[in-house]
């Protein structure tokens, strides 16, 4: 049971323990009474029934500043922010190889297959250190793990940027991933720890806004060396925005930048709603706004593939061995071949000379021969080359579902997950539950970014984001079944919350849909469920 929005007012569990406590020290008082006299007499009762009340009042008014907790340590929002700044790290990191992968691959000669490496490999090494996170958080402790994490950290980073080869490379960002998926499980259950009840969700969730502000930091960091003369940096995070048909590649890195500003934004709206409307509703909003936004995205994908541009040339490879991407005779076609890029003219808002030209090895930048696999060469011919997007102008439409993904992603799926498992675990399982829903997160992360080009490749680009929506539909049921609002309770209140059978604790929350009923305590209000009122006497 949980304690009401009023002031006065205890659930039964809060007025037994003060109940109890009250009985020990009336004990307390009646044996430092023995030892000046012994008790006898009418005088003597009534003078120990007041120092009995006295003492009771005292521990009633203390009692009640603690549960309402309205005096907040700064030392604790202090506490929070310092434990949340690998959050930034973990963000930047994710954020900023994206932009320097064009930069690296010509460094360290990356092909197809070290790129990939270099990418997923922090993802992985996260995915492994958040499920051994828990058997270290049960061992060490929330503070030594975190100190470990920001230890990890630094070696990673001296180790890439002392790197002189691809395998140096990989092995400092694979240490950097370590840090990042211990930090991921640990700062959270750490901040939720140390947060009171009031304040819990809003200090666990500004984890995650440290992890979109570094995000954003980075996308602007691309954008600014993007127009370097020389090894400028490029985009990569800006994939969708180029399938949506986004041409000029500064463009696409500051439009990249603006999701991420937008992304950061509606982070912070989460931190400031998560106490207000609570977890439960928090989600369900944003899993609803996610899979219309992914509707929308999978319809910007769909006009686009409706209006693709049809292929009119079809020039041979000198070579005469790559044939592969011949036979395609639209636009979309082309796209769906990650082998394959699209190389035209434009005149007058009309595609013209359109051909289907394997990709480089080098650079998705240029063709591997042909009209476009010059840079300088094709742009003075007035030639473009598309990689992943087909020109459009349905290209908005694929904008503003990504800019609504975000806006309704941001404030609940991005961070009440992390808010929701830092809590709903009792003491004994919290370190074990927090690094399983990591590690799962993780490999979920790994197994999206591995298949999204097979699926794609095999059911078209609208309709992995029509399955991505149906697979959002099918967590709002689950949510609302099964997650109850755990906003404002104590952590050793919330597990009995799932005492219910599966999936019916969502839909019989304690504070909505029970009979409540209210007895009066000397002059205070304490609610009580169904099964509680039966234990008044």
């Amino acid at each position: 049971m949980s304690r009401k929005a009023s002031d006065n007012e205890y659930s039964l569990s809060d007025l037994r323990g003060e109940r109890r406590r009250m009985e020990e020290q009336q004990q307390e008082v009646v044996g430092e009474r023995s030892l000046i006299k012994p008790g006898s007499g009418s005088g003597d009762n009534r003078q120990f029934a007041a120092m009995a009340t006295g003492a009771g009042g005292a521990l009633e008014r203390a009692a009640r500043r603690q549960f309402q907790g309205s005096d907040t340590p700064k030392f604790v929002y202090v506490l929070s922010a310092f434990a949340a700044l690998g959050g930034f790290l973990f963000g930047y990191d994710t954020g900023v190889v994206s932009g320097a992968l064009l930069l690296l691959k010509k460094e360290f000669a990356l092909n197809e297959l070290w790129q990939e490496l270099v990418v997923s490999g922090t993802v992985g090494a996260a995915a492994i250190s958040a499920l051994a996170g828990g058997l270290l958080n049960g061992q060490w402790g929330r503070r030594p793990c975190i100190l470990l994490a920001s230890l990890l950290f630094m070696v990673g980073a001296v180790v890439m940027t002392a790197a002189n080869d691809r395998n140096a490379l990989l092995a400092g960002r694979v240490v950097v991933g370590f840090g990042i998926g211990l930090a991921s499980m640990t700062v959270t259950v750490y901040i939720a720890e140390a947060a009171p009840s009031h304040l819990r969700g809003r200090l666990v969730t500004v984890n995650t806004l440290f992890i979109t502000g570094g995000q954003f930091f980075a996308s602007v960091i691309d954008g600014a060396f993007s127009y370097l003369e020389t090894n400028g940096w490029r985009y990569y995070s800006a994939t969708i925005l180029q399938m949506s048909g986004v041409q000029d590649d500064k463009l696409a890195i500051w439009l990249a930048a603006v999701t991420a500003f937008t992304n950061f934004i509606f982070t912070l709206v989460g931190v400031w709603l998560v106490e207000k409307a609570g977890r439960r509703n928090l989600t369900l909003v944003s899993l609803t706004g996610t899979a219309l936004s992914l509707v929308i995205l999978a319809i910007g994908f769909l006009l686009s593939a409706l209006a693709s541009p049809p292929i009119t040339l079809h020039p041979r490879d000198p070579s005469g061995h790559n044939v592969s991407c011949a036979p395609y005779k639209f636009c979309d076609d082309c796209m769906l071949d990650p082998n394959c890029g699209f190389c035209f003219k434009m005149q007058n808002a009309n595609i013209t000379e359109s051909s289907c030209i394997p990709v480089s090895n080098r650079s998705e930048a240029t063709a591997a021969w042909g009209r476009c696999s010059n840079e300088s060469e094709f742009k003075k011919e007035g030639l473009s080359w598309a990689y992943n997007f087909c020109p459009t102008k349905y290209s908005w439409t694929t904008l503003l579902g990504l800019i609504l993904y975000l806006v309704f992603f941001a404030p609940g799926m991005g961070s009440m997950p992390w808010t929701v498992n830092s809590e709903i675990y009792p003491m004994w399982a919290r370190s074990t539950g927090n690094a399983c829903a990591s590690g799962v997160n993780w490999i979920f992360n790994v197994l999206v970014s591995v298949t999204f080009l097979h699926l794609a490749e095999y059911l078209t680009y609208y309709g992995v984001f029509f399955l991505y929506s149906g697979l959002a539909t099918l967590g709002l049921f689950f949510i609302y079944g099964c997650l109850p609002e755990t906003k404002g309770r104590k952590l050793e209140e919330i597990e009995t919350l799932f005492e219910n059978r599966l999936c019916t604790c969502g839909l019989l929350d304690s504070d909505e849909g029970r009979h409540i009923e209210y007895i009066r305590v000397k002059g205070s209000n304490y609610h009580l469920s169904d099964n509680d009122a039966s234990d008044v006497e």
